[in-house]
């Protein structure tokens, strides 16, 4: 994780960041935008360790719509549940199965750009994201 962060000097949890460019998401069909979103989830979910709350923030110099990280979060669980083998061996994963374990690690993905950051929590994480840590980020706008 790029950070580990102590919420109120008790609960631990990590987050990993990916920057999302303008020249990204600048595009009208939303297949390729969610087919980008896809892969950087592939990547990421990748990286996240067990046994610890986990979120991914994305940075967005553009507006990311939150439909588009549900859309690419619900189709990389739909392929993985599918035993869309050929799908997560390209993308370095052993097999749809050893995807889906990473993927349980994830227990959400924050945008963050000019607006208030919005928050996806993953109903299939091992570590669900506490409340007060969902209020504490959504509450940064406020600031």
């Amino acid at each position: 994780p790029d950070f580990t962060v102590t919420f109120k000097t008790h609960t631990p949890f990590n987050v990993e960041v990916r920057r999302i460019r303008s020249q990204e998401m600048a595009v009208d069909d939303v297949d390729v935008r969610i087919a980008k979103l896809l892969a950087v989830l592939c990547d990421k979910a990748g990286q996240m360790p067990p046994s610890i709350v986990n979120l991914l923030w994305l940075a967005a110099e553009h507006d990311l719509a939150t439909a588009d990280v549900t859309a690419a979060a619900n189709s990389l669980r739909q392929l993985a549940e599918r035993k869309a083998e050929a799908f997560f061996t390209q993308r370095g994963y052993e097999s749809a199965a050893a995807f889906l374990r990473q993927y349980h690690q994830l227990s959400g993905i924050v945008v963050c750009h000019a607006g208030a950051p919005t928050i996806w929590l993953n109903p299939l994480a091992r570590h669900k994201t506490p409340p007060d840590i969902v209020t504490a980020i959504q509450r940064l706008a406020e600031r």
